[in-house]
């Protein structure tokens, strides 16, 4: 089995898009998920936008592949400089579920690493909805820890 993570291009916009709206889907359905994608994809995946990323030399979007099979998708940015360095973030890990344990996320993230490292970054992070213990130990087991929870509470109907 041969793993990548490479860089999209326009030519894979139509299967970037749609493992992006599979990542939100799969998070809309968690505990907080809802509003963060809200929050995170305002007008969602739409084509035009996620073409911008990919041009932007401040954003990242890249897929990850199994034996040249395209099944993964990881979706970084870099924020503006602060007195610590530059921080990158992570905005969307996502691999296919039947992809999933075999080593790929892992593939995507050290290719996003690489890229934020590469362009300056002194840090990355990641959002990790609470309950999606799978997120979590994968991510602490690549060297991530918590600085930071978000609580939350609606003020009335809508997104919450």
């Amino acid at each position: 089995m041969r793993l990548e993570a490479r860089a999209a291009t326009a030519d894979d916009l139509e299967v970037a898009a749609s493992l992006v709206d599979a990542a939100a889907a799969e998070a809309g359905n968690e505990r907080g998920g809802a509003l963060l994608v809200a929050l995170a994809r305002p007008e969602g995946s739409r084509p035009d936008r996620l073409v911008e990323q990919m041009r932007d030399e401040n954003s990242l979007v890249a897929l990850g592949l199994i034996d040249d099979v395209t099944v993964g998708v990881a979706m970084a940015r870099l924020a503006d400089p602060y007195s610590g360095g530059r921080l990158a973030t992570i905005d969307a890990l996502y691999v296919e579920p039947g992809a999933r344990s075999v080593g790929l996320g892992e593939e995507l993230l050290e290719f996003v690493s690489h890229w934020a490292r590469s362009r300056g970054a002194t840090g990355l992070d990641v959002r990790v909805l609470p309950g999606v213990r799978e997120a979590k130990n994968f991510f602490e087991s690549a060297g991530y820890v918590a600085r930071c929870i978000v609580m939350h509470r609606p003020l009335g109907p809508g997104v919450g």
